[in-house]
């Protein structure tokens, strides 16, 4: 299909399903929508998935399942700097804002398109807290990582996608290895992936290489949260249960049927 025609399906379907277009456009990589819907912003890139959503009532309220799934991270740690590998649009940014208001945020988005969408659209000062410490930068997030001096961060989001799904780069053994050297000793590494690797995938091999603890939350079929610490929890999974409860209550939605799910590796591995 054209372009054009592409162009003028997608907003011809979005008619259809009652929602009201704010914006389209193009860049080099594609296709942009913004539209609102029933209460909520999306962000898309096509007629099938929502890239991002936020509830105009409620902002920091995580709408997509996996968002919440990665905010789990907070029952592990407590943390002053975030970097965040994808920005989409800033689903994550704006309930971290919420839940840890002192925190500092670095934001990477490839695409200058929807970098200046995400900050006119979903991070504007109407849905963020009052002083958000938010730095978003238009860069290659395979490159910006890499320059980063040692334990920057004490947690890093992996969230790169583009129209097509997830950027394999995300699964890249040099990618992962560059994250774990920018992460605090503490720090958590927090990957968004559409298909589980197996566990003698060269990332996965990798994975288990650079840190001592790995943990995978299950979204749904297709869809899966992966948890990294150089650090293994110094409690049972089971005893993280109240924060759990608390995270819940804070962002008022169920994240301990999620947490049930999470998945303790360390059994797979045979260390020495």
């Amino acid at each position: 299909m054209h372009k054009t025609e592409f162009a003028n399906h997608l907003l011809h379907a979005l008619t259809h399903r009652k929602i009201r277009p704010l914006l389209q456009t193009r860049d080099e990589y594609g296709e942009i929508f913004v539209y609102e819907q029933s209460g909520r912003r999306v962000l898309t890139f096509d007629e099938r998935f929502e890239q991002s959503a936020m509830h105009l009532q409620q902002p920091y309220l995580p709408s997509h399942r996996y968002v919440r799934a990665m905010l789990m991270v907070l029952a592990f740690c407590t943390p002053s700097k975030v970097l965040h590998l994808g920005l989409g649009g800033g689903a994550l940014v704006r309930a971290l804002a919420a839940l840890q208001p002192d925190c500092q945020h670095i934001a990477v988005e490839l695409r200058a398109s929807v970098k200046h969408i995400a900050e006119q659209y979903f991070l504007t000062p109407d849905t963020l807290p009052d002083n958000t410490q938010l730095r978003v930068v238009c860069d290659d997030a395979r490159r910006f990582i890499r320059a980063q001096p040692a334990e920057s961060f004490d947690i890093i989001f992996s969230d790169i996608y583009l129209a097509n799904g997830m950027d394999v780069s995300q699964k890249s053994c040099r990618y992962l290895a560059d994250c774990a050297a920018a992460l605090s000793n503490s720090g958590w590494l927090v990957l968004n992936f559409t298909r589980l690797p197996a566990f003698d995938d060269p990332s996965f091999l990798t994975l288990e290489g650079l840190f001592e603890e790995i943990l995978i939350a299950s979204v749904d079929a297709a869809n899966y949260v992966i948890f990294a610490s150089k650090r293994a929890l110094p409690r049972p999974l089971a005893a993280y249960a109240p924060a759990i409860k608390k995270l819940s209550q804070q962002l008022n939605i169920d994240l301990l049927r999620q947490f049930k799910h999470l998945m303790q590796c360390r059994d797979f591995f045979q260390r020495p």
